[in-house]
């Protein structure tokens, strides 16, 4: 995708086949339905959802660690639990 003056303009369009069980897809046929769009834009729409979900927080991790210094990460490691007795819930599970 490229930039233009009015926001995302896609460059290309590309085909993708795939399979998905027969419910599924009337599932989605019905939401596309009640939605006012075509099964094809709503299955893009619920994708490009997906993908942006997915790619956010990985984005937001790499911005965090570009602005951070290993040291400061460390002072705060070193600091953690520190007189604080563990709590319910801090043990870890028996072996099995």
């Amino acid at each position: 995708m490229i930039i233009g003056n009015r926001g995302w303009i896609p460059k290309r369009y590309g085909s993708v086949a795939f399979r998905i069980p027969d419910e599924r897809e009337a599932a989605a046929a019905d939401q596309a339905e009640r939605a006012g769009v075509g099964l094809n834009a709503y299955i893009t729409a619920a994708l490009a959802g997906r993908v942006a979900a997915q790619a956010q927080p990985e984005m937001l991790f790499r911005l965090k660690a570009a602005g951070s210094a290993k040291e400061d990460f460390l002072t705060v490691l070193n600091k953690a639990g520190r007189n604080q007795p563990p709590v319910a819930g801090d043990e870890l599970p028996p072996k099995a």
